[in-house]
């Protein structure tokens, strides 16, 4: 996805046990430079949003663990109906921010990642 930034903490607990890695995928952007009627994370590529595409190559990484994914708030729940259409099982959180997005939803999507360990 053309200016999307990806990225992947890796959660370590203090206590020892595994880590867990979570990929956070910034998928906010209202594309307006592509003039388009969707964000251009919705618009089809073979069929198929190219968001989707996006989160189907981290649902098939065996080191990914968890997704979180930052979208523009009215378009969560849309989001969520997609997702579940597609049989996307990592999605542990999807993050409402208001746009236009910046550096502070991704910190937001930060605090989302789940803690591991006691």
């Amino acid at each position: 996805m053309t200016g999307a930034l990806w990225f992947f903490l890796s959660l370590v607990s203090r206590h020892s046990s595994p880590m867990m890695n979570v990929a956070i995928i910034a998928a906010a952007g209202q594309g307006t430079r592509l003039a388009g009627k969707r964000p251009k994370q919705f618009l089809e590529l073979a069929g198929t949003p190219i968001l989707i595409h996006t989160l189907k190559a981290f649902e098939r990484c065996d080191v990914i663990h968890e997704i979180i994914v930052v979208l523009a708030a009215e378009e969560t729940e849309g989001f969520l109906a997609l997702a579940e259409a597609h049989g996307l099982r990592k999605i542990a959180s999807v993050v409402p921010v208001a746009v236009p997005a910046g550096a502070f939803s991704l910190v937001n999507a930060r605090t989302r990642a789940p803690a591991t360990g006691a």
